[in-house]
């Protein structure tokens, strides 16, 4: 289940990581408050409860004291009648009774020593109103023998039974108070002792809680940027085999991983088109150069036959001259028909028979041609298209480099608010610490109260040093909270670097298919030019072979006229049969010469 819960967190948005983050720690927070707070309310009410006590007893010895003072008026007055006495036994006992009402007034409804004060305040009544009234009203008379009764008053121990009664009962509530006071103690001490508990253990859940959400945070985010960085260093160093991590993931690590992903596998395609295109462009060479040399052997070829046929021109005229040397005599009269429409008829029968040999390689030669052309415009649109493709592709993931730019981006603002959720449980632990100053304080004032009380207050000034105790370590407390609050901060500005790094490297990866994308409009620039020149060639072999039809009708023609022209002359021959056997020679003679040549 914890590896499931982990691998939630980790799909999760960065935006989202942070709010379950400041979640889980508000809440914890929150609870630390309300705890704190609560603990405190038990200690308020366990030191309201150890003063009100403290006061009570202070209140009852002070009682005690003036019950003390006004038994020694008492006797003082009896021996020296003075007026001045009897002033401060009046005051004496208006202390007493204001001391003895607030000390009535601290204890509670129930408490037993209640009824046992109120008691007590019955017993010294009855001492003041039947021994001390009666002998100051004897020494204010001032009759002897009142006087001497009064003596005798103090003598015989009369107050005793009613001074007994109250010094025992004061003694037992002074013994009370001391047990009370102890107890008090004991429940402000377990109190403070319990709030140090609960403090120390909520302020290690929080440590621990911050500590494991930095972990977690540092593991989740800055390793997984860091790998995909390496990554990308190693793409752009030219290793197009690289391992791409991450791919798997929901968040925008995942996207980032997925857009360099798309990154290497269209630089792997561009390599795969570049040698394509190189080898396409060898073809292209290749062919280009047998072509030449196709057409530099029939230019030669070419040339080679008009020099042959020109010598035989020659030759055939040399015998033509020869023939009509012989026959001038016997062909005087038809020397201008017949010699003229015999001369021509061969001269256009060789003509048409030699341009029809020639039109029909020439033709060969520029069907081979148009053929060729045909071929090489057909590469050339299929390359110009995978230039295209290869455009595109080039485009998406350039597109994909600038969301993965965003994506680093938005990762980069939501470290900012990890921050400043930091900062604002800075701000917590700082109230924390406040607290805790006005702890130490209240447990100050309490020690100068003990200090004041002396003796009395021996009990309460443990119970303050305890407070103070608490107090400070809760500020070490806080101060170690602090710390990890600004550890969490350094974090945060770690994982910024990293993901500022990423953005910095995702811009190159920009340019460098900006680069790429130039690149290949150039091939585009020169395929179009390439495929344009085989438009071209294709036409001109077109027009070529259509300019070789004509030729070809051309020839059929002139061979045609050439046989009515040699009909013409065997008319003629009939005419002069006298030349048979001159001709009979005259072709036997260029039979042999045809056979040699």
């Amino acid at each position: 289940m914890l590896s499931g819960l982990k691998a939630w967190f980790a799909d999760l948005a960065m935006t989202r990581k942070i709010a379950v983050g400041q979640g889980i720690v508000a809440i914890f927070v929150v609870l630390f408050l309300i705890v704190t707070l609560l603990q405190m309310s038990t200690v308020r009410q366990a030191t309201d409860k150890a003063a009100n006590t403290y006061e009570a007893s202070v209140l009852l010895r002070t009682a005690h004291a003036e019950l003390v003072d006004i038994n020694g008026l008492v006797r003082g007055i009896l021996i020296t009648r003075s007026d001045f006495l009897f002033n401060v036994f009046d005051d004496t006992m208006v202390r007493y009774r204001k001391a003895f009402a607030d000390y009535q007034a601290r204890l509670e409804p129930g408490d037993p020593a209640a009824a046992k004060a109120r008691q007590l305040g019955g017993f010294v009544d009855e001492l003041v109103e039947n021994v001390y009234d009666v002998q100051l009203d004897h020494v204010r008379s001032g009759n002897e023998a009142r006087i001497a009764q009064a003596f005798a008053m103090e003598t015989e121990g009369t107050s005793w039974p009613y001074l007994e009664k109250v010094l025992i009962t004061i003694g037992e509530l002074m013994e009370g108070q001391a047990i009370k006071q102890a107890e008090q103690s004991e429940v402000m001490r377990a109190a403070f002792d319990t709030q140090r508990t609960v403090l120390i253990i909520w302020g290690i859940l929080i440590v621990l809680l911050i500590i494991l959400f930095s972990w977690q945070t540092g593991g989740i985010i800055s390793k997984p940027v860091v790998k995909i960085t390496e990554a990308m260093r190693a793409l752009a160093g030219g290793a197009k085999d690289t391992a791409v991590p991450y791919q798997e993931r929901g968040d925008e690590i995942g996207d980032i991983s997925k857009a360099v992903l798309v990154f290497r596998d269209a630089m792997q395609e561009v390599e795969t088109l570049a040698e394509q295109q190189k080898e396409q462009q060898a073809q292209a060479l290749e062919l280009a150069e047998e072509q030449a040399k196709a057409e530099r052997a029939q230019a030669e070829e070419r040339e080679t036959e008009a020099a042959n046929r020109a010598a035989r021109q020659a030759q055939l005229e040399d015998m033509i001259l020869s023939f009509e040397s012989r026959v001038l005599e016997s062909i005087k009269q038809l020397e201008s028909a017949s010699g003229t429409l015999d001369d021509s008829a061969d001269s256009m029968m060789a003509t048409a028979q030699g341009s029809q040999g020639e039109v029909a390689r020439v033709s060969g030669t520029s069907s081979e041609m148009q053929s060729e052309a045909g071929t090489m415009a057909a590469a050339v649109e299929e390359f110009t298209a995978s230039l295209a493709e290869v455009t595109r592709n080039v485009g998406e993931a350039n597109t994909l480099s600038s969301a993965a730019s965003e994506a680093s981006q938005r990762g980069a603002a939501t470290v900012a608010e990890l921050g400043s959720a930091a900062a604002k449980i800075d701000d917590v632990v700082t109230l924390i610490n406040e607290i805790a100053e006005q702890t130490n304080l209240l447990a100050l004032n309490a020690t100068i109260e003990a200090a004041r009380a002396g003796d009395a207050g021996k009990g309460f000034a443990v119970v303050a040093s305890e407070v103070k105790n608490l107090a400070t370590q809760t500020a070490k407390a806080t101060e170690e909270i602090s710390a990890q609050v600004r550890q969490m901060q350094d974090v945060a500005s770690t994982v910024s670097d990293a993901i500022g790094e990423t953005d910095d490297k995702m811009k190159t990866l920009d340019g460098v298919l900006d680069q790429v994308v130039g690149a290949i409009q150039e091939q585009e620039a020169s395929s179009g030019q390439l495929s344009q020149t085989a438009t071209v060639t294709l036409n001109g072999s077109q027009q070529v072979a259509d300019g070789l039809a004509v030729v070809v009708d051309g020839a059929h023609q002139a061979s045609e006229a050439s046989g009515e022209v040699k009909s013409a002359v065997a008319n003629l021959n009939e005419t002069a049969s006298s030349l048979r056997t001159d001709v009979d020679s005259f072709l036997k003679e260029y039979g042999a010469f045809k056979n040699t040549a």
